[in-house]
């Protein structure tokens, strides 16, 4: 009974929260620290004890072993609904100082003789899928001005968000990490991607045009171009550019994938919108 009440009622007040799961993994990733030698992390390790010796041979010393989130901290809510409405005071007064603590703060690390405590952020921003991500501007930001520009969840130079207008195809070429090239065509649009000349045009039929780019091997992008089968109000008709996987062959075969099905079961379809 108590096992069953406390998971329904932690499922309602602490719910996993993707987007706050979200800024805490950019939070560990960002922030900063030193990365010294192994011999100089062993020599730091006071007192020098087997336990305290293997945690830094593990590397368990930095931030996201050290500290607490708002992640790390919701589970406290489950106990603050017992003390304030099923009025079991005395049972939770021993964690109303994590609780304060919960409400007033960021993250905490604390140490022996020290506490370090951070302010929540003053703008977190994602998309419908709970993803951090801003069109506009950073997408996670401290008031210290610590922030976090973000694409669809992929962490990006605060330049592509800012200044998406110097995007060229120059500079995604040039751009090493994958993640971060197929946001730039996005920001840019793979419209004007492919007007430019970024991709080759590899099939068409009476479904679209399939367009592709390779870097590498294992790194290429493509696209199926559609047109849209209602017209719009003053009869013209809107293109569409879909990303799907490198190895369509034909562009019926991209439009189906889009559908989950085969092309030769979209083929067979009576009725296509």
């Amino acid at each position: 009974m108590h096992r069953r009440v406390r998971a329904i009622v932690g499922s309602v007040v602490s719910p996993t929260d993707a987007l706050i799961a979200s800024a805490a993994e950019a939070v560990m990733q960002g922030a900063a620290h030193d990365n010294p030698s192994l011999l100089e992390r062993v020599r730091r390790a006071h007192p020098l004890s087997l336990s305290w010796s293997l945690r830094v041979l593990l590397g368990r010393h930095d931030l996201q072993h050290s500290a607490a989130g708002p992640h790390d901290l919701s589970w406290l809510g489950t106990y603050d609904y017992f003390r304030g409405v099923l009025g079991l005071g005395a049972e939770t007064a021993p964690l109303l100082g994590l609780v304060q603590l919960a409400r007033s703060v960021g993250w905490v690390q604390p140490h022996e003789h020290t506490c370090w405590l951070v302010e929540r952020p003053n703008l977190l921003s994602g998309d419908a899928r709970d993803r951090l991500h801003n069109a506009g501007g950073p997408a996670l930001r401290f008031p210290d001005g610590w922030a976090v520009w973000a694409w669809k969840g992929v962490e990006v130079p605060s330049g592509i968000i800012e200044q998406p207008e110097r995007i060229t195809l120059a500079s995604i070429d040039r751009e090493s990490n994958v993640q971060v090239r197929r946001c730039m065509i996005e920001i840019m649009t793979p419209q004007r991607y492919v007007s430019l000349g970024g991709a080759v045009r590899v099939a068409e039929d009476e479904t679209g045009v399939l367009w592709r780019r390779a870097w590498l091997a294992s790194d290429v992008w493509a696209a199926v171009e559609v047109i849209n089968a209602t017209p719009e109000p003053d009869g013209t008709r809107k293109h569409f550019f879909l990303e799907v996987p490198a190895n369509m062959r034909t562009a019926r075969e991209a439009v189906a994938w889009t559908y989950g099905l085969s092309a030769n079961a979209y083929a067979h379809l009576v009725l296509r919108t």
